[in-house]
């Protein structure tokens, strides 16, 4: 590092970097401005000053937006994990000195609620009682959004394919689950303890949405063995929940990512893996970059991989 970085450095105000990342997000001074409570003006300033340490143009007005130039995007990458780091040691201050934190909030789905987590948010509070656990329900954009803003300190999701590079949250892996396929107990394929593709298209079909992990899997699978012109799609859901709601109202078979158990959800459904098929799914944890994870948190991931594995 030259001397004058380490002095550029010094003149660097927190405010200012969060600033510049607000616009970059909303590529707008007023719209950052209205979410901040500051004036739009100020934020320009701030902005000004961040480019005056960095040497650098961040932003060119096109029409009546803004765009990010290739320097902010790699300053904007650089520094989200950075100030997430700098708010999690207020965290990890009040932890050391209070032992734990009062509330952990937590967002996920209603499957993984249902049939994974709870033997280890059991297991969690009983081991540290005095943390109230606050359990949100909510899609990948809902907990993306949750964990970005600082409302929620962990989220559980199906993983997805490569994050982009610019995003606020992280993945880890919390444990493997099996893409499934659900159907009533009188339904002609429990006769079958091992499902084929091509056993399984001969009936209409719930599967997710169009770009969805399972169902991108799934259409792969069947173009590969030319079946995909057979496929009767009876519905569309955005989660696993619905999915089984539809196969219990008799529209067809459903394509979901769970666990082979009996849980209250799929109460008296049958379930056969695809897993030879389809492969595996994995749920994975997702937290904001640069958060370094408290104590709390940590033992919480800790249990849910244990359980989930």
């Amino acid at each position: 590092m030259l001397p004058a970085d380490v002095e550029n450095a010094n003149e660097l105000v927190v405010q200012q970097l969060r600033s510049f990342c607000l616009v970059y997000e909303h590529r707008s001074y007023a719209a950052a401005a209205q979410k901040t409570g500051r004036s739009a003006p100020t934020l320009w300033e701030q902005v000004r000053s961040v480019e005056k340490r960095y040497g650098v143009v961040l932003f060119r007005r096109k029409g009546r937006r803004i765009e990010p130039t290739a320097s902010a995007e790699v300053l904007y990458i650089s520094l989200l994990p950075l100030l997430a780091g700098i708010d999690s040691t207020f965290e990890q201050i009040r932890e050391f000195n209070t032992l734990g934190a009062d509330t952990v909030t937590i967002v996920t789905g209603v499957r993984m609620m249902c049939e994974e987590l709870g033997d280890p948010l059991a297991k969690f509070h009983k081991a540290m009682p005095k943390v109230r656990l606050r359990i949100v329900h909510g899609d990948d954009d809902t907990a993306v959004r949750m964990i970005s803003e600082g409302t929620a300190d962990l989220a559980l999701t199906l993983e997805r394919g490569a994050e982009q590079r610019d995003t606020p949250v992280s993945s880890e892996r919390a444990y493997a689950i099996d893409y499934l396929a659900i159907f009533p107990m009188g339904h002609p394929l429990k006769k079958r303890k091992s499902l084929e593709l091509a056993e399984l298209i001969k009936y209409p079909i719930i599967v997710g949405h169009r770009g969805t992990s399972g169902r991108v899997l799934f259409e792969q699978a069947l173009h590969r063995l030319d079946l995909l012109g057979k496929l009767q799609i009876a519905a569309e859901t955005d989660n696993s929940a619905f999915t089984i709601s539809c196969v219990r109202a008799g529209l067809g078979v459903g394509i979901v990512a769970g666990q082979a158990i009996e849980s209250p959800l799929t109460y008296q459904l049958e379930k056969r893996s695809l897993s030879h098929s389809l492969g595996q799914a994995y749920v994975v944890f997702r937290r904001k970059k640069g958060r370094q994870a408290t104590k709390v948190i940590r033992a919480l991931m800790d249990l849910i991989r244990e359980c989930g594995g």
